[in-house]
């Protein structure tokens, strides 16, 4: 690792402070913003919030008085504020008429300074449609196209069917799966295997009458180094699987008939099933405990099956395997569509359908007729073996003609969304910088826009528009079950409309339809799927260049006479969304990234090579590849890893001899693959000749840190300047600051790049959702995640409008109740993946309660009361859904829907779920009472307190031991672990009398985890089994307590968020700062110990990814869950936060708390608040003893100082302008001097015993 030098430090630790030192001090304006966005395109809101902020270098600068004018394009306004004296400069409601759909507004502003100096400044805003029907488009229509494509290497979900008669001899054979790149090239396949491989189904009567019976054999080519194409892998039959039913499937009567075969794959489970009935290996047990839907039906000739592994077979290319002597008929052979696939038009392969048995017609000993029949024949000595690939069609492009004549155009605005993602192209320029938009929501009730200004697109006479419109979100495949394909759609489709107005005040509309745009689908993209990535046919690139130009598609210039009419595409019938404008920020190129090295291991051809990019980023490669290196029809394969296998000279031996080349696996230097699991996240480039060409996906993005690029027809590895990584993102680059030093010079970089590999996470998994594991099949928006690191989020950059988004699917997906069931229940994820409604009430409040959190952090932060506005009804169904269901007969205030997800991964594992589960329900009741008193809901904000004192006096009524104040399970054994007091602890729910206890109990805890678990004498309790549904999933199956090492985590989700935050509030600051400094396994710093760029998911990420039978199934190297550690390095280290338990929200006014320990001699941050920046640091002597702190409080605020330094002999304090030295007391546990700052930037040191403050 590449420690930051001392000096850099220190030159950072001075920009932080720098200041105009010469001329007249000013002050200016700036930041304008609508509904915390500059110049919006499509406002909605009736009543948009208007902001700015203040900028000035003279202390104590304030506004005084503000006047907004707000007025129409045309000059009428519509809104005077009249002079308003105050200071607020943020969420401001507008308060004038009724603002008017597809309007532009412009807004003047006017400051006055606490002299009576003016400022003014003006900016512009636009409403969108305003009206979520779609009417309000004016007759568009969703068009694309219904007919179905494949892309066969990717398809790990299929169903096969056909009918099949034997003729003569005893088999018939079908092949799958053959011809799959990952095994073609040894380099490829972790088992070290390369050249022809294929699955092989073959169905022998042989035996049918006799003992034997009838065979299923399987033989599996090319996978693995036993793999025989001579020896089945393995044979289901009456000797094999005793209990099969084979033979009652196949019996005397019908071997020689036709029968109907089905082969069902699954993310490697394989279903067969004839003339309808399923071939079981054994009988289903009537006394299964797991649910159907859970349960792993078929077989797998990989040894595990599911979306959480690796799958194979693919359909890859199909055919036969014909044995010398032998007859047989195959009749009506498809390939359809499976997981949520329309039935009614599912088929994607068949005699008429996709490319057709043609593919098959230069098969030895093949023929097909017009009937549907197949025959094979083999009149050879040896077994035909004969495949083909059946993949046909490419993404969707539409165009459409218009012509504006000889007007002049004063404005033009294009409104676009798309069942699917979108490109818009206008006379081949692309619109807009947007990827995958309209971005993800729960497409069942809402379906998001964006708006374009393309004024300056349009041109005088003819004009073409377009788009290439491809999955995105809403078709393939999505989250972790592979049976969630085609969930919201089949195809996708476009829906657009353009506004154009003339300089003579007329306006020309121009939208989709199928009467007046055509559709392509044989275009360059063939595939692209966010999950298993995209296929890129630059052959086909001449199908839409003009004179060389690949958007030549989208000119006039171009000649569509071979498109087709576009169709009209229908949504499910279960879905209705509303059409409406998005807050957030789509997703965009937020870095350009170059690869930093070659990495030592290549293929023995060097035509494989693999690029470190330097951090775990999230986005896609853009690779140029030079003149003539590759050749007409060279398919590149770009392929991923978050880390490369261990086993090289200098690893740990364990790895060298597990993965090394002389008695290990030799894979150690390939990428790991295991961990993005049904993923296949691989990219295709096909070559149209040999000149120069940039690689650049445009239809998939992942997480990696490693690209291995396979170039088929050129040895040796690019130069790093052509391997160049995009990093996407819905968020903007960070705007927080941390530099740390210490004495031992290693602590405070790896703490500096803790805080670079929480900002990454965030900036990679903020993806139009809080999601999670770009890099695997998941990518959702976990609630729990969102609710442990909200605040964290906040503090990194603006991410107001990105959760405000999020909430609206939250609020789409919230249960409606039942019968028997509560309404107000949030699930785990949002959004869900369900047809209707939710009728259950959800348990696991640690991630249900992202209802409440996520909008008390965005209040705090930003002061908004808007948010609380729109989610509480949301709120309080919840809340008082959680009241319906008492805990027991005794304790009707505590919740019994508390027993599901909380401390999950945690190293403890003996956490009650109810123990912390209702701790946050507590506190939810708590802080919402404060938001329904900030929007005048004062009487239920009287309920709410109620509630919650009574609540609290049960919780430590059942869950803490009176005598010892210990924590306790519902079966009243002591609890003595981390989360059981860190979580309770942060969200204020002991008593008085057990508060001090628990605190001590903490700390105790963190200095020797060893000690978990133990009643006061010292001994351990032994728990019984959980039961339950979730069992031992999610769980530290290697825990061993009495091996925690000193000042290490035993915490999960439930217990990681609040344990530094506890301890510093209770004055224990020694202990977390040597918790947070700790680099032993488990701890923050233990990954960047590892070489960690980005928050992992596990605390063992490393060691569970590469031990004897590792477990990558729930491995993900980038998961911003973990960091939300971000908020105590903001709020406790630099001491930036509100306080908000004085009513205040936001940084109008706002605390520095400060606090110092450990070796620490330094440290710098700021945070980008919506007032301004403000920026804090120190210095100590290394001893936890502050020597010095400086601070900026921007223009137009003011901070409360809780300064832990000279806290003796005060009273010599000399005070400046700015501020003023208020007393002694304590805060956070710890004694501390108060001062009250103006707007600034100040520097206090300690000198002989006293404080001095000067103005910088």
């Amino acid at each position: 690792m590449n420690f930051f030098p001392r000096t850099m430090t220190a030159f950072l630790w001075g920009c932080l402070f720098i200041v105009v030192s010469c001329g007249e001090p000013n002050t200016e304006i700036h930041g304008l913003k609508v509904g915390y966005a500059a110049i919006p395109m499509a406002v909605e809101d009736e009543n948009p919030l208007f902001g700015w902020q203040m900028k000035s270098e003279v202390v104590g600068q304030q506004q005084k008085v503000y006047q907004i004018k707000v007025s129409k394009s045309d000059g009428n306004q519509v809104w005077d504020s009249g002079r308003v004296e105050s200071g607020i400069s943020n969420n401001i409601s507008y308060k004038g008429e009724p603002l008017e759909p597809e309007t532009a507004y412009t807004w003047d502003l006017t400051v006055w300074d606490a002299e009576g100096k003016t400022y003014n400044q003006e900016s512009s805003f636009e409403t969108g449609l305003m009206n979520p029907e779609i009417s309000a488009w004016e007759g568009a229509r969703f068009i694309g196209t219904n007919t179905m494509t494949l892309d066969a290497t990717s398809a790990l979900l299929f169903d096969i069917e056909t009918d099949f008669q034997i003729v003569e001899g005893n088999t018939a054979s079908l092949i799958i799966g053959a011809n799959d790149f990952r095994f073609n090239d040894k380099f490829q396949n972790i088992n070290n295997m390369g050249g022809e491989n294929y699955l092989r189904l073959e169905i022998d009567i042989s035996g049918v009458g006799s003992s034997k019976g009838a065979l299923l054999n399987i033989y599996r080519v090319g996978f693995d180094k036993d793999d025989s194409a001579k020896e089945p892998y393995m044979t289901i039959s009456k000797a094999n699987y005793p209990q099969t039913n084979i033979n009652a499937l196949i019996t005397p009567d019908n071997k020689s008939q036709m029968n109907k075969l089905k082969i069902g794959v699954n993310a490697s489970n394989i279903v067969i099933k004839i003339n309808g009935e399923m071939l079981l290996l054994e009988p289903e047990d009537p006394n299964n405990p797991i649910p159907p839907q859970f349960r792993e039906v078929g077989f797998s000739v990989t040894g595990v099956g599911g979306g959480n592994f690796l799958t194979y077979p693919h359909i890859n290319s199909i055919g036969f395997a014909t044995e010398p002597g032998t007859k047989a008929i195959f009749k009506d052979y498809k390939i359809l569509n499976a997981g949520k696939s329309d039935p009614n038009n599912n088929e994607v392969f068949g005699k008429g359908v996709g490319a057709t048995y043609a593919i098959f017609e230069d098969f030895e000993g093949v023929s097909f007729n017009q009937d549907g029949i197949i025959e094979l024949g083999n009149t050879t000595d040896t077994t035909l073996i004969q495949y083909a690939d059946p993949s046909h069609g490419s993404a969707t492009m539409l165009r459409s003609e218009f012509n504006t004549g000889n007007k002049n155009i004063a404005k033009a605005k294009l409104y676009v969304t798309s069942m699917g993602s979108n490109e818009v192209y206008i006379n081949g320029n692309r619109i807009g910088e947007d990827w995958f938009a309209p971005g993800a929501t729960q497409f069942r009730e809402t379906l998001g826009y964006y708006a374009y200004d393309v004024t300056k697109n349009i041109n005088q006479g003819k004009n073409v528009i377009g788009a290439l419109v491809f999955p995105g979100w809403y078709t393939g495949y999505m989250t972790y079950t592979p049976t969630n394909f085609n969930f919201f759609g089949d195809t996708e489709a476009l829906l657009a409309k353009l506004v154009i107005t003339y300089e003579d005040g007329s306006e020309q509309t121009v939208v989709t339809d199928p009467d007046t745009w055509k559709i392509f689908t044989e275009g360059p993209v063939e595939y692209g799927s966010f999950f298993q990535g995209e296929r890129y046919n630059a052959l086909k690139e001449e199908h839409i260049a003009v004179d060389g130009k690949i958007n030549g598609w989208a000119t006039t210039a171009y000649d569509d006479s071979k498109w087709s009419n576009a169709e009209e595409v229908q949504s499910r019938d279960w879905i209705d969304f509303e059409i409406v404008s998005r807050y957030d920020r789509p997703v965009r190129v937020v870095e350009n990234l170059q690869a930093t090295e070659v990495m030592e291991v290549h293929s023995e051809d060097e035509r494989t090579y693999t690029y470190n990019m330097g951090v775990n980023m999230v986005g896609v490669p853009s690779i140029t590849v030079p003149q003539g290196w590759l050749k007409k029809g060279d398919t590149v394969i770009l392929r991923y890893g978050e880390q490369v296998y261990p086993g090289l000279e200098g690893d740990e031996p364990q790895y060298i001899d597990r993965y090394g080349y002389k008695n290990g696996k030799g894979i150690a230097g390939r990428i790991l693959t295991e961990n993005y699991r049904a993923a296949m996240a691989t990219d295709f480039y096909i070559a149209k000749d040999d000149g120069q060409v940039v690689i650049q996906p445009k239809t998939t993005f992942r997480g990696y840190q490693y690209v291995q690029v396979t170039l088929p027809n050129h040895t040796g590895p690019l130069p790093l300047e052509n391997v160049m990584g995009l990093s996407l993102s819905s968020d903007e680059l960070p705007s927080g600051t941390y530099v740390a030093t210490t004495t031992d010079g290693a602590t405070g970089e790896l703490a500096n790049q803790l805080f670079k590999n929480i900002q990454r996470s965030q900036l990679g998994n903020f993806f139009t959702l809080p999601t999670d594991c770009p890099q695997r099949n998941e990518r959702m928006g976990w609630t729990g995640d969102a609710q442990a690191y909200t605040r964290t989020g906040t503090y990194n950059s603006d991410t107001y409008n990105f959760f405000r988004q999020w909430m609206v699917a939250l609020r789409d997906d919230q249960g409606v109740g039942s019968e028997t069931e509560a309404p107000g229940g949030i699930g785990s994820t949002v959004p869900t993946y369900n047809m209707t409604d939710d009728t259950s009430f959800a348990n696991g409040t640690t991630w249900a309660a992202a209802v409440c959190m996520v909008p008390w952090q965005l209040y705090k932060q930003y002061g908004d009361t808007k948010v609380i506005a729109e989610n509480m009804e949301t709120m309080r169904l919840w809340l008082d859904g959680m009241d319906h269901y008492d805990f027991n007969g005794e304790y009707t205030y505590l919740s019994s829907k508390t027993d599901g997800l909380a401390d999950w991964l945690a190293m403890d594992n003996n956490t009650p779920p109810e123990l912390v589960n209702n701790a946050i329900y507590i506190y939810m009741m708590e802080v919402t009472a404060i938001m329904a008193d900030a929007i005048g809901e004062t009487e239920y904000a009287g309920t709410l307190r109620d509630r919650h004192q009574k609540a609290k006096e049960e919780w430590n009524q059942f869950f803490v031991d009176p005598e010892s104040g210990r924590t306790k399970n519902l079966e009243g054994l002591i609890v003595h672990s981390q989360s059981s007091y860190a979580t309770p602890l942060n969200f204020n729910v002991f008593s008085e009398k057990n508060k001090l206890k628990a605190e001590a109990y903490l700390a105790e805890l963190v200095k020797e985890p060893s000690t978990s678990n133990t009643k006061p004498d010292g001994t351990r309790v032994t728990y019984p089994m959980r039961e339950g549904a979730l069992g031992g999933f999610g769980m530290n199956s290697e825990q061993v307590t009495e091996d925690f090492l000193p000042y290490t985590m035993t915490t999960g989700f439930s217990g990681t968020p609040n344990i530094l935050p506890s301890l510093s509030r209770g004055g224990k600051v020694d202990e977390a700062y040597k918790l947070f400094s700790s680099t032993d396994y488990t701890s923050w710093l233990y990954p960047v110990t590892k070489g960690a760029t980005s928050i992992w998911e596990r605390w063992n990420g490393f060691k569970a990814a590469f031990k004897e039978n590792n477990e990558n199934r729930m491995n993900s190297f980038n998961h911003f869950a973990l960091g939300a550690v971000g908020q105590w390095m903001y709020e406790f280290q630099l001491g930036i936060t509100t306080d908000h338990q004085k009513g205040e929200a936001g940084y109008k006014h706002f605390v520095l708390q400060p606090q110092v320990a450990g070796t620490f001699e330094s440290l710098s941050g700021s945070y980008q608040s919506n007032y301004g920046k403000i920026v804090s640091g120190w210095t100590s002597d290394g001893q936890g003893n502050m020597q010095s702190y400086r601070c900026t409080v921007p223009a137009n605020t003011a901070s409360t100082l809780y300064l832990p330094m000279g806290i003796e002999g005060e009273d010599s304090f000399e005070p400046i302008k700015g501020v003023e030295f208020k007393g002694i007391g304590q805060r956070n546990g710890i004694k501390v001097g108060t001062y009250e700052l103006s707007s600034g930037t100040f520097e206090f040191n300690l000198k002989d015993g006293t404080v001095k403050v000067k103005t910088l």
